[in-house]
């Protein structure tokens, strides 16, 4: 049952009662995320489609494979691609990252996964799902990422310093090292997330940028607002 929706300038995401919202963390990955000429883009954990449906707005004549497990959140997510302009552009498929033989290569992986490992939950279970890394095996995550990524492909992912810090380590026994590292702060002094682009080349000192969201009273940086301008609806 659909409680609300979030407005985009050229789609919409329905927000059930039970599950996730629309968060910071999606759009500024959907936003960041860049490939030149990436034909085959994989959505990991697609969730309510929004990064699929943002990366099809700005690569047009891609094609993009979304993919999900949680049944309530595929149904949802089938919803918000069904009815956008973007339906003939991505593919929504309801399975196990893992365990799917993937028929092809891709240029682009995206993905936003559960992070929190010792925190608090919520009484949302669904929520709880995709926040909170309890099913998730990050070694089998990276070695099945790094098989189904084209030899020129990236792979683009955000979560917390902490917790990416670690990954970065762990992700470079399967041969995917960091390109470029966004590292930004909700406000000045405060760490929010990592945004890191992944690729098969060693050796090579990956590009760190730094960014923030909001300025020291709360007002959003040019940054944040030139970023989303493409996205979200004008402000009166």
């Amino acid at each position: 049952m659909i409680e609300s929706f979030f407005q985009f300038k050229k789609f919409k995401i329905l927000n059930p009662k039970i599950g996730l919202k629309i968060t910071t963390d999606a759009c500024l990955l959907g936003a960041l995320c860049n490939k030149t000429n990436a034909e085959n883009i994989l959505d990991i954990g697609t969730g309510t489609g929004v990064l699929s449906l943002m990366v099809a707005q700005k690569n047009v004549g891609s094609r993009i494979l979304a993919i999900e497990i949680n049944e309530a959140a595929f149904k949802n997510a089938e919803i918000n691609i069904c009815e956008s302009m973007f339906n003939k552009q991505i593919e929504l498929i309801h399975d196990d990252f893992i365990k799917h033989q993937f028929k092809t290569k891709f240029d682009l992986i995206i993905s936003n996964p559960p992070y929190f490992t010792n925190n608090l939950k919520s009484e949302n279970q669904t929520k709880n799902f995709y926040i909170h890394n309890e099913t998730l095996d990050i070694d089998l995550f990276l070695k099945k990422t790094e098989c189904v990524m084209s030899e020129n492909g990236e792979f683009w992912l955000i979560m917390p310093h902490y917790e990416m810090d670690g990954l970065i380590e762990k992700a470079a026994t399967y041969h995917l090292f960091p390109k470029t590292i966004y590292d930004i702060e909700n406000l000045p002094g405060k760490n929010f997330r990592k945004i890191v682009s992944f690729y098969k080349i060693k050796g090579i000192e990956p590009n760190l940028i730094k960014e923030k969201l909001f300025d020291a009273i709360g007002k959003e940086t040019t940054f944040f607002k030139t970023l989303m301008q493409p996205y979200y609806l004008d402000k009166n």
